[in-house]
């Protein structure tokens, strides 16, 4: 690990766990907390190391923060012999440490999330991978057999088509994607809520970390233990570091919905979901907020695919989810209507297209289709056939939900 500069040392201490149980309005600063104050030291023209050098009761005159007191930077700021320990340690079991200021940060996190992105990223392998476009793949830890065959697949589909794997390295879906894409001798990322340094060692990944085919990163100390609130805050880290976004099953609660919520409210990348028969998965949930269901045929196309076609906007949705929770008014074909002309808005679909993303039978929706064309509200042409939405003004069938 090279020597960390002044300003790499200010923002490990003020934003970093060191295993040590001090008092909690002692504690590090949040990413937020973080975000706020670096914007107030940018304003003033204060670099981070001088805290380090500088009288600091004279450079933080004037800044004022009901959650970031002077007691608590200087508690914090004093933990320069612990802070050389650990990176001593860190370093030794190969880790390295970058910060928002270091020019390799992936540049992705930071268009995405701004001043809410991790201040310090803890990892280990080829730092050059998180700049690599990538797909995520993420899931429950306790799944069927066939999703672990699948999202196997889906990581040598990802190798296969220029794309790394990001997922979150935990038991279950997330650890099977990776290691598809490392079997077709592909590139992972993996970016762990817990145990960096632990995971760092282990066999499964320790010959790939050498072969530079993996980067294991954390936004939390690397010798951090599994926290369900870690857990959940790094899932938004998987999205910001990919392009598009497979969900292979998922809970309606727990850090997958979770996740997976947060993306298609923020609208990061394209959310593509697996079709499931379980009952109880969340699958069709998250479609129904917003996801696409994932391609049938998918296994033997290009993941590319998966890029070009957004999940609904947030307003769009937020139409989608009224109609959906006032079903008792309104008729399946009219919700069926409403989402077929936002799919239209803005380009063609094949009538395979519409079958993915619409869970009916295929006679169902020859029915439909042809009742919007004959109502005017689309148009089938072209060879091979494609459908496209009329340009004209608000149709009747669609009034009520415009207006609501």
């Amino acid at each position: 690990m090279k020597q960390l500069s002044q300003d790499a040392q200010t923002t490990l201490l003020l934003t970093t766990h060191f295993g040590d149980k001090g008092p909690m309005e002692h504690g590090p600063l949040t990413p937020t907390e973080w975000g706020r104050f670096a914007r107030w030291l940018t304003e003033q023209s204060i670099a981070p190391g001088e805290l380090l050098v500088g009288n600091r009761r004279e450079l933080l005159r004037g800044f004022q923060d009901n959650k970031i007191s002077l007691e608590r930077m200087e508690t914090l700021i004093n933990r320069g012999t612990t802070l050389a320990l650990s990176v001593e340690k860190w370093s030794r079991a190969g880790l390295w440490i970058i910060t928002r200021s270091d020019s390799a940060y992936p540049e992705k996190l930071t268009e995405r999330l701004n001043h809410n992105c991790p201040p310090v990223l803890f990892g280990s392998g080829d730092n050059n991978l998180l700049n690599k476009p990538a797909i995520a793949a993420v899931g429950s830890r306790d799944v069927t057999n066939e999703d672990l065959k699948f999202s196997r697949t889906i990581g040598g589909k990802a190798a296969a088509s220029g794309f790394a794997i990001v997922s979150g390295g935990a038991r279950g879906v997330d650890e099977a994607s990776m290691l598809g894409a490392l079997e077709a001798e592909g590139t992972a990322i993996g970016v762990l809520a817990d145990s960096l340094l632990k995971k760092s060692t282990s066999r499964i990944y320790r010959n790939h970390i050498q072969r530079k085919n993996i980067v294991l990163i954390s936004p939390f100390s690397p010798e951090a233990g599994f926290n369900v609130g870690n857990a959940m805050a790094r899932n938004k880290y998987i999205y910001c570091l990919s392009e598009a976004a497979v969900v292979v099953h998922s809970g309606r609660t727990g850090g997958t919905w979770s996740g997976a919520t947060e993306n298609l409210k923020k609208q990061w990348v394209p959310l593509w979901v697996k079709r499931t028969s379980d009952p109880d998965s969340g699958n069709n949930d998250l479609v129904n907020l917003g996801g696409s269901w994932l391609p049938h045929n998918i296994v033997e196309g290009d993941l590319n695919s998966l890029l070009g076609r957004k999940s609904t906007s947030n307003d769009e949705k937020d139409v989608k989810i009224d109609c959906i929770a006032d079903q008792s008014n309104r008729s399946f074909y009219e919700i069926f209507l409403f989402k077929l002309k936002s799919l239209l808005k803005n380009d063609s679909m094949t009538r395979t297209e519409l079958q993915d993303v619409f869970d009916l039978t295929p006679k169902q929706l020859d029915v439909w289709l042809r009742k919007a064309i004959e109502s005017e509200q689309i148009i089938k042409k072209g060879t091979p056939v494609s459908y496209s939405l009329i340009q004209k003004a608000k149709g009747n069938q669609l009034a009520m939900f415009d207006e609501s």
